[in-house]
């Protein structure tokens, strides 16, 4: 496929995970309560940038969003991105380091972007930067490696 058609499929692909994820009844766990909003990717780049509108369950005991919420903000994109990768494949986190850099507020919209550094055929490493106002100044920055195992179909199949 050229770069454009492959562009195309990347986002109806990863809409579509989206779609399951935030679906009512499809939709299970901590992704589908956080309902991610799509708004871009680059299959050239290999990127994606997601939005999450903080809601007040996500808040600490300080009011401002959770380490273990942000941190799955910035998993769950990597997760979307490797869907992608992985097809029918499942797929699992490996390991995730994080570094909190400034609170996030109820106020904030957060914006979380995966870039995908390498890709082999069992994993995929990514440097995932988190963002409110301006990403030039994140308030969060991670590394993660996710595996993809062929011989076990994931349960999110959206062909």
């Amino acid at each position: 496929m050229d770069t454009l058609n492959e562009q195309l499929n990347m986002e109806d692909r990863i809409k579509r995970y989206l779609a399951y994820t935030n679906d009512p009844v499809k939709g299970a766990g901590i992704m589908h309560m956080m309902q991610p909003d799509f708004v871009s990717c680059d299959y050239e780049n290999r990127n994606l940038v997601l939005s999450y509108k903080i809601q007040p369950w996500q808040l600490n005991t300080q009011s401002v969003m959770h380490g273990g919420i942000l941190t799955s903000a910035m998993d769950n994109c990597c997760v979307l991105m490797t869907h992608y990768y992985a097809g029918r494949s499942l797929i699992t986190t490996i390991d995730m380091e994080t570094r909190f850099l400034k609170p996030v507020f109820l106020t904030d919209t957060l914006f979380v972007e995966a870039h995908a550094v390498s890709k082999g055929r069992k994993t995929v490493n990514y440097v995932v930067t988190a963002w409110t106002d301006d990403k030039a100044n994140p308030v969060a920055i991670a590394t993660c490696t996710f595996m993809i195992i062929p011989e076990k179909e994931t349960c999110v199949i959206i062909d």
